[in-house]
């Protein structure tokens, strides 16, 4: 029998076909709850309103992002900054990857707030609790957390997460220098995550909304992730983990049991079931279909990921999160000028137009804004 390829994790210089595909999903999740918002009405107990409890849980898709940030950055760390060899060009890939592309839909933004292009939102209103500093610097999460509040209809709230994840950058290295071992990194992270969480809980229990915002309190996602980066290269092939995969399968049993929990519950992140433990549940159960994922190089799953259309969204997955607010309202605005368009089941118009557009204009992103910076980076760093 054909012994399985390693599993390994990804480096600077890899795009893996089913991690892209994870992505696509990651970010399809986020398009459907950003578009669909809230449970659609249905009644309580019935099979309907438990599908729509699940649709709902569709806001996990920025968990799955953080836990992949983990595995992409724990994989790059664990070979520099982890071996006691700074990557001096990690900071300088990260701001090539980052911030062009975060530039032009800070300033589209707000050209299009100033010229009134949308009627409920005006420049004065979104700078009120969030001034475009916040945005530009990358911090406006704490403002979110400090108001507890989603941002004001702010067309730029969503990059909270940006925030989160660009002071995961910063500080991350710092810890693989210090802890060495990619699981004892990941082990701190989920521990910060976790521990800071609770103790919020204990000191404000009307705070929990603020976890969500909060970085350390999200840091158990990463963690999940750079242990998943750190248990398949740090020595562990793929056939360690066919020994261990009924341990893993029975494990993943369990967070699927726990992700269907807070579909039942319907949680939000206002709720303390997901405050407490439930990020924690939700980071686990991704690190685990992870390493599964990885030890089945040829599995059906696999295979599925690697579904060209579902790379694609990968591939383009920051354009189409970063757009995907403007995008909307732009489309939604337009429709509703069209006399005579039905505005019941708008959403239902507005998610695959909006789509259908970043769809389009994503490639032009990719070719000549975000691969051009990053090849840029990369030569620099190379030419060093």
């Amino acid at each position: 029998m054909k012994r399985p390829a390693p599993a390994s994790a990804p480096t600077s210089q890899t795009r893996l076909a089913w991690l892209d595909g994870l992505r696509g999903v990651a970010v399809i999740f986020i398009l459907i709850a950003h578009y669909f918002p809230s449970p659609l009405p249905g009644e309580y107990a019935t099979p309907v309103a438990y599908l729509r409890r699940a649709i709902h849980l569709t806001f996990t898709g920025i968990d799955l992002f953080f836990v992949l940030s983990g595995f992409f950055v724990g994989g790059i760390l664990v070979r520099t900054w982890g071996a006691g060899r700074p990557d001096k060009d990690f900071y300088l890939r990260r701001a090539a990857r980052i911030l062009p592309l975060a530039a032009v839909c800070i300033g589209l933004t707000y050209v299009g707030l100033s010229l009134g292009y949308h009627d409920n939102f005006t420049l004065a209103g979104v700078e009120r609790n969030h001034p475009w500093w916040t945005y530009a610097v990358f911090v406006s999460n704490w403002p979110l957390a400090y108001n507890l509040e989603w941002g004001s209809g702010s067309p730029l709230a969503h990059l909270w997460s940006l925030g989160v994840e660009m002071q995961f950058y910063l500080a991350a290295p710092l810890f693989f220098l210090l802890l060495r071992s990619p699981l004892r990194v990941g082990a701190f992270f989920v521990a910060l995550g976790l521990g800071s969480r609770l103790v919020v809980l204990a000191l404000a229990p009307d705070a929990g909304f603020a976890t969500h915002f909060l970085p350390f309190c999200r840091a158990d996602a990463f963690g999940c992730g750079i242990l998943a980066a750190g248990w398949l290269i740090n020595g562990h092939p793929a056939p360690w983990l066919e020994t261990r995969r009924p341990a893993l399968l029975a494990a993943w049993v369990l967070g699927g049991c726990g992700m269907l929990l807070l579909t039942v519950k319907n949680v939000s992140p206002h709720d303390l079931l997901l405050a407490g433990v439930g990020y924690t549940v939700i980071a686990g159960f991704f690190m685990l279909s992870l390493l599964l994922l990885a030890g089945r190089p040829g599995s059906l799953p696999r295979r599925l990921l690697t579904r060209p259309w579902l790379v694609r969204f990968g591939t383009y997955s920051y354009f189409i999160y970063m757009f995907q607010d403007l995008t909307a309202r732009l489309v939604g605005h337009g429709y509703k000028l069209i006399p005579g368009l039905p505005a019941d089941g708008l959403r239902f118009v507005l998610f695959p137009l909006g789509t259908g557009i970043l769809l389009l204009l994503a490639p032009l992103s990719w070719n000549y804004l975000e691969a051009p910076f990053i090849r840029m980076a990369s030569r620099y760093g190379a030419s060093r």
